[in-house]
């Protein structure tokens, strides 16, 4: 029978903050996942995106008995977090069919929208040019 030669490896704190300071991961690793099932009535929310990880806390402190915070993780200077959540408040939308009619008025609106905010910063410019606020 072979002897098995048992090596300690050790390492010091400052070794190990060094190691998670310099921890990476990639946009791609850098992942959001909703999980829930058929029989429980919560779902899992697991993200490293920021915005979401804002909304969600923000939910949190507003409705603290429908949105928990359950787990914060730290991988280097990424910041990973779970939540848990009513599964009903997870939906899917697809994109709206506008019919051509519906189409036209709301590029109009934009048109108009664009129009105004132009004059606006033309009127502003030529005011400023006058010396005049």
């Amino acid at each position: 029978m072979a002897k098995i030669k048992k090596q300690t490896i050790s390492f010091t704190q400052q070794d190990v903050k060094e190691r998670t300071n310099s921890f990476s991961l990639s946009s791609y690793e850098r992942v959001t996942t909703f999980n829930f099932n058929e029989e429980d009535k919560e779902a899992s929310i697991y993200t490293y995106n920021k915005a979401l990880i804002t909304k969600l806390d923000k939910y949190c402190e507003e409705f603290p008995k429908l949105y928990k915070l359950t787990n914060t993780d730290k991988y280097g200077k990424y910041i990973a977090k779970t939540y848990s959540v009513p599964k009903e408040m997870i939906s899917v939308r697809f994109p709206t069919v506008l019919h051509e009619k519906q189409s036209n008025v709301l590029t109009n609106m934009t048109q108009k929208r664009i129009d105004s905010e132009a004059l606006k910063q033309q009127s502003s410019v030529q005011l400023n040019l006058l010396n005049i606020k």
